[in-house]
């Protein structure tokens, strides 16, 4: 979805519809809640752009809130 330094925000890929971040974390529709934020730490991907799809392995931390529209993180495995 969108890059931000060594993180990655991220959407399930058959809802992502080319949405920008900014856009999606003041939604009314409690969009944010379906984005995760990936710490790559140390492994920076270098070519990912805005509409890429992949797997990425890792582990989901407990972020994410529906009624407060937050997004949940996603931590690389390393």
């Amino acid at each position: 979805m969108q890059t931000n330094g060594k993180k990655v925000y991220a959407w399930e890929a058959n809802t992502y519809k080319g949405k920008e971040w900014s856009k999606v974390r003041i939604s009314k529709k409690n969009e944010a809640y379906h984005v995760f934020l990936v710490d790559f730490g140390k492994h920076t991907p270098k070519t990912l752009k805005a509409g890429d799809k992949g797997m990425i392995p890792g582990t989901l931390m407990p972020r994410g809130a529906a009624k407060q529209n937050l997004h949940g993180n996603f931590v690389m495995q390393n």
